[in-house]
């Protein structure tokens, strides 16, 4: 039976990883199939030729299949593509599914998003779906088929276009989000919550070009929930020189992908797991206590290069 969540996928110049999620994507046969592309640089030599062969993939299609394209002539960037690609993907549809070129989903992503779309779509404080779980042997005593969580992940996730358009890609209540200490709602860890917002400092006077510490931002913001599943069931086939920020190959082994079984099993009651849950993802996904240490006594880049060398 052919698929009707819709699907985004955004993509830009990695034509062997886009075609591993594109075959995962083809399994399931989905009706609607959004693609938004970045544009290829002009000083990168290649890149031209890369960013083609990409979106050729997706002449491949050969089932029933809307398929809606934003291939863009110029380079906007990450933040701008991303974050438009996804605006784009939510003035068509009320719900659906993105994925990026190097997260390949197991095959029960699939229908655990679309059971989470279904079951929360009238609950306003579940904003994000994801399929990343960093920690996944952590729970393995989990009762439950997942947990809700103030961490937000973006690799393999699904929302609704009701949390979408919550977000602010500039960050105009940053001011307010630091006089307020809203990040208390996630962390208590202080040396976390110094170097968290300091990411969402970069981010709101773009020093950086990430659209996902935004979207991590205006959830807090919102008090949001992210649903997160017990098993990890995406894996990043992108680490290395070629990734915008998974270069270290070493890491890669974080995100193997276990299937989940149905039926799922829901927890009682939709609330945050305890700090300690969020402590573990961000140790996980960001820093060790080790890093955070350095990060407050040391100098930026003597940090940056420790961390490269702990492959952090």
């Amino acid at each position: 039976m052919p698929y009707d969540i819709p699907i985004l996928l955004l993509i830009f110049k990695r034509p062997d990883l886009t075609q591993l999620v594109f075959d995962r994507v083809r399994e399931i046969q989905p009706q609607q199939l959004f693609i938004s592309a970045d544009g290829a640089r002009s000083h990168k030599e290649g890149e031209t030729e890369l960013v083609a062969q990409t979106r050729q993939i997706f002449d491949q299609v050969d089932w029933d299949c809307e398929v809606h394209t934003l291939y863009r002539d110029q380079n906007l960037g990450c933040r701008r593509a991303v974050s438009g690609g996804i605006n784009w993907f939510f003035d068509h549809v009320e719900q659906g599914i993105i994925l990026e070129e190097d997260c390949v989903p197991d095959p029960s992503f699939f229908q655990f998003t679309k059971e989470m779309l279904e079951k929360y779509k009238d609950h306003d404080e579940v904003m994000s779906i994801s399929g990343l779980n960093l920690i996944q042997n952590q729970f393995s005593d989990l009762p439950t088929s997942y947990l809700y969580t103030k961490f937000v992940f973006y690799w393999g996730w699904a929302t609704w276009r009701s949390a979408w358009k919550k977000m602010d890609v500039d960050m105009k209540r940053f001011p307010e989000f630091v006089e307020k200490n809203y990040i208390s709602r996630l962390l208590s860890d202080k040396d976390a919550q110094k170097y968290i917002i300091q990411k969402f400092h970069e981010t709101h006077t773009k020093q950086n070009d990430s659209w996902a510490y935004a979207w991590f931002y205006n959830c807090i913001l919102h008090n949001g929930l992210a649903i997160v599943p017990k098993n990890n069931l995406i894996e990043n086939v992108g680490f290395g020189d070629q990734a915008t920020h998974t270069k270290i190959p070493e890491k890669a082994f974080q995100t193997k992908s276990k299937a989940l079984t149905f039926p799922l099993v829901a927890p009682q009651k939709i609330e945050a797991a305890p700090y300690k849950v969020a402590h573990q993802f961000f140790y996980a996904g960001h820093k060790s206590r080790f890093l955070l240490t350095v990060n407050r006594v040391f100098p930026k880049k003597f940090v940056r290069w420790v961390g490269n060398l702990l492959g952090k």
